[in-house]
């Protein structure tokens, strides 16, 4: 323990020496006793110091030293503190120095008079003298103490006894038998004013870590400092970041094959108790059967017209039905591609409502498929004849058929809202109150008529958003307990409730969810807060379109008794089947695991780059060191070998001492870091730009069927950018250091978008995540230093860890994975009429996804400047 955080004036010798089990007998030296530990101390590196009164001192485990050796009039009560097992063999081993010949001194220690003290406002730094040792006559020593070289005084220890303890030495009492070593095999600490308790603070590195020193002080609160310093030099660092950052992402994978199990998930249920599903009794059949083919007839004639005409002879029927009808126009245009159309739509005016709040039942003369929607239509048709004759209803309902499936309803939807773009849709002249739900049909079913087996729900959103649960639980429940009709999601038309149909619907929901596909007219409702699903009939069965009309009523009416909007069950959500579903609370940890593997790294990679590299004089930002690395550069410029001397480093009177090379932190230059990473962020707008505006292409060659002009142009940019990247690194970070920071900001910023996008959109920000994990293994820097001399090619081939990191890269960058994607699915049958580019395209500018905005803001810009990286450490 120290005496005081101020006192400079009470100074100690401290003398230690190392543990060496092959050390042998030095000359001129007898050992009293046979020693049992672990080795005998290391006289050859022998080492001693000069403490002042405001340090405390901590012995490095496996350290021989001798009682500590007052200098000066000032008497001192050493507290001494360590760790004891109990075994007197293995706490405590204690040796004489015996001189051979009496008459003479063993060790003497030179201690000179100057010390240098320099202190500022926090810190004060001082590199403690390194006294001399050497063996002298008793002669000589005795002429050294009478000049006032060396001064003994005798101790008074906290028990009062005159120095002297059981078995032990005289401390500080001049002896013919030298000086007495003592090895603990546990580490001693002492803390300020507290002796009676074990220092909480007391920072020690370990044996191996040190340079010539066997001392080391304790500074309070000063283990973070201690341990950075440390790592910072410690290659198994940044072994063990890449491990927990593969453990994680591992671990983010593998949670999603829990969630399948029923002990992470549950059955679904109704929360809103007003709607009461399946409580009514429903009336639609008999004649209606009849009007309903009618219909079917008319819209089969109007298969042959363009939108605009198909749209008038919709309105037509509306009025002749007895209601308020408007139509309206759009046209989205991205690139040389155009998407045009016409809505038509009427409104009920509900007896006992007060046109406050609303619910809409539509269809899509072209449903998903591209195919003429007759069914859908004529049964949307059906309802609103049937709906009309009924006085119950408290909500006003609108029936609006459109041109298509994706844009006509994202025209409609975001004209009711005023939100639209006068430019490509038109405003609607008829509204109502508050949509509280949506209901699309998609009964693809020709003239000739077709019985279907199952209801298939669609209910994914666009950017995560999805209906409340109560919506799909209502639909569900009415279906199969009502009418007796099965329902299924996600494609899974044949789910046996096994695990791995559940896993496989999982799987399905994520990918339909992260690529922001609009899977319904359904979707565009999603973003303005209204629930909505889409009722797709699949397979062949007993149930035609009187069941699905009574799916629709029973659903309508169960709406229609709400008196406020869905708001008790849940938004985020996972479905296993139609009957079983995941909370986000229990789904959320995968996608944070995948997104926190990069903050690890980036983590890692900001403590590495306070490393000086190998041949690169660091620049350390404290005055202090500078000046140290002045005297060492001026010692070499002499022919010296510079003095690896420790640094004292205190704080509040507690002090901790390393040597300089492992307290050195070169300072970091950010700067041109910075820039970098916000340039790529900047430079992401333009592959975003391409792969929005611009179409398709014909056939380049038969293997590559869905290239597409998009692709292509990315791709040729994405080169460009590569290149000049990896120049632009090359010339303004020119060290490791700099480059090792790129990679730390662009991971840092793609880990922490990656968490914040996971709570939004759970989907896209693990697809996302998964898709650019690579980067967070494959670091800057070649394997070997590159020889400027010899070719990019030669130093290629001399890493061959650098040539497989951009291999892997070139394979996982974002066109690449579009194209293969888009290719396989070709291949497999299962492809849509446009590429997948295309489909994010139209996404972004009729829905507003942000798949394209993810990949390229966030992604291919730290992909950007990890393959650029790699590139420049080869040049």
């Amino acid at each position: 323990m120290d005496l005081s955080s101020s006192d400079q004036t009470t100074h100690y010798v401290v003398v230690v020496a190392p543990t060496d089990g092959e050390a042998q007998m030095p000359r001129g030296f007898s050992y009293s006793a046979q020693m049992q530990g672990i080795g005998l101390p290391d006289l050859s590196n022998l080492r001693a110091f000069v403490a002042q009164g405001d340090q405390a001192v901590t012995y490095a485990a496996g350290t021989w030293h001798a009682p500590m050796i007052v200098l000066g009039g000032t008497s001192i009560n050493f507290v001494v503190w360590q760790y004891a097992n109990g075994v007197a063999g293995e706490d405590c081993e204690e040796i004489h120095l015996n001189p051979q010949r009496p008459g003479e001194e063993g060790i003497v220690v030179e201690i000179e008079s100057s010390f240098n003290k320099s202190q500022d406002s926090l810190w004060r730094y001082q590199k403690l003298q390194e006294a001399k040792l050497k063996t002298i006559p008793n002669a000589a020593s005795a002429e050294m103490r009478k000049q006032g070289r060396v001064r003994y005084e005798k101790v008074q220890h906290q028990d009062g006894d005159d120095g002297e303890r059981p078995g032990r030495n005289p401390v500080g009492t001049k002896s013919e038998r030298g000086i007495s070593f003592v090895l603990f095999d546990g580490l001693a600490c002492e803390e300020k004013e507290h002796p009676d308790t074990v220092s909480k603070n007391c920072v020690v590195a370990p044996e191996e870590n040190m340079v010539d020193q066997n001392v080391q002080y304790a500074r309070e609160g000063g283990k973070c400092s201690l341990f950075l310093a440390l790592a910072r030099r410690d290659t198994n660092v940044l072994r063990a970041a890449r491990f927990i950052a593969a453990l994680l992402i591992l671990a983010g994978v593998g949670w999603l094959f829990l969630l399948p199990l029923d002990e992470y998930n549950r059955h679904t249920y109704i929360s809103e108790n007003a709607l009461l599903p399946g409580q009514v009794h429903t009336y639609f059949g008999g004649s209606e059967h009849e009007v309903f083919r009618a219909y079917r007839h008319e819209v089969n004639g109007l298969a042959a017209h363009d939108a605009s005409r198909a749209a008038a002879e919709i309105e037509r029927i509306f009025l002749s039905q007895g209601f308020k009808t408007a139509r309206q126009p759009y046209n989205f245009t991205y690139g040389d591609t155009s998407i045009a159309g016409d809505n038509a739509y009427a409104l009920l005016e509900g007896p006992r409502a007060d046109a406050t709040e609303a619910m809409v039942l539509m269809a899509s003369l072209h449903n998903m498929n591209n195919e003429i929607n007759y069914s859908g239509v004529a049964l949307v048709l059906t309802m609103a004849r049937y709906f009309k004759r009924w006085s119950l209803w408290s909500k006003d309902i609108l029936f609006v058929i459109t041109s298509d499936s994706k844009a006509g309803p994202q025209a409609w939807v975001s004209a009711y809202h005023e939100l639209h773009d006068p430019a490509s849709t038109a405003p609607l002249t008829l509204k109502a109150g508050a949509i509280q739900a949506a209901v699309a049909l998609d009964y693809a079913a020709s003239p000739a008529g077709h019985r279907f087996d199952k209801l298939h729900v669609h209910y994914d959103g666009v950017n995560g958003a999805l209906p409340n649960l109560d919506l799909l639980n209502t639909i569900s429940t009415v279906a199969s307990n009502q009418v007796g009709i099965a329902s299924s999601i996600q494609g899974m038309h044949s789910h046996t409730d096994s695990y791995f149909d559940r896993l496989a619907t999982i799987f399905r929901g994520i990918l339909s969810q992260g690529t922001g596909a609009v899977t319904g007219p359904h979707s565009a409702f999603m973003s303005y807060h209204i629930d909505a699903v889409t009722l797709q009939t699949v397979g062949d069965g007993w149930h035609d379109e009187m069941s699905l009309g009574m799916v629709v009523e029973s659903s309508f009416r169960s709406i229609n008794n709400l008196l406020e909007k869905l708001h008790q069950s849940f938004f985020f959500y996972l479905l296993l089947g139609s009957d079983r579903f995941v909370s986000i609370g229990t789904y959320l940890p995968s996608a944070m695991l995948v997104a926190a593997s990069f903050t690890i790294m980036g983590l890692a990679l900001w403590n590495r780059s306070g490393k000086p590299a190998d041949g690169e004089t660091p620049a350390p930002s404290d005055p202090v060191l500078r000046q140290i690395n002045r005297e060492r550069a001026e010692s070499v410029a002499k022919g010296e070998k510079p003095q690896d001397e420790p640094l004292t480093l205190q704080y509040k009177g507690n002090v901790t001492v390393m040597p300089v090379e492992m307290l050195q932190a070169e300072e970091r230059a950010v700067a041109a870091p910075i820039a970098l990473v916000v340039l790529a962020h900047l430079i992401g707008l333009v592959p975003f730009f391409l792969l929005n505006n611009c179409a398709t292409l014909p056939s380049l060659v038969p293997i590559a069927h869905r290239i597409t002009r998009q692709l292509a142009s990315m791709a040729l940019f994405s080169s460009a950018a590569v290149i000049a990247m990896t120049f632009m690194i090359h010339t303004t970070c020119r060290t490791s250091q700099q480059q090792t920071l790129v990679a730390c900001f662009s991971l840092v910023l793609l880990g922490v978008a990656l968490a914040t996008l996971s709570t939004i959109n759970f989907s896209l920000g693990l697809l996302v995540g998964l898709g650019a994990s690579p980067l967070a293994f494959i670091l800057p820097g070649a394997t070997s230093k590159p020889d400027t001399k010899s070719s990019t090619f030669t130093n290629l081939r001399k890493n061959p860890l650098t040539a497989l990191g951009l291999a892997i890269l070139l394979l996982t960058c974002p066109e690449s994975l579009f194209g293969l994607l888009d290719n396989t699915l070709y291949r497999m049958g299962r492809s849509l009429p446009e590429s997948i580019l295309q489909q994010v395209a139209l996404a972004w500018h009729v829905n507003g996804t942000w798949t394209s905005m993810a990949i390229y803001l966030l992604w291919w810009p730290a992909w950007l400047l990890r393959i650029s990286s790699l590139g420049a450490s080869l040049l």
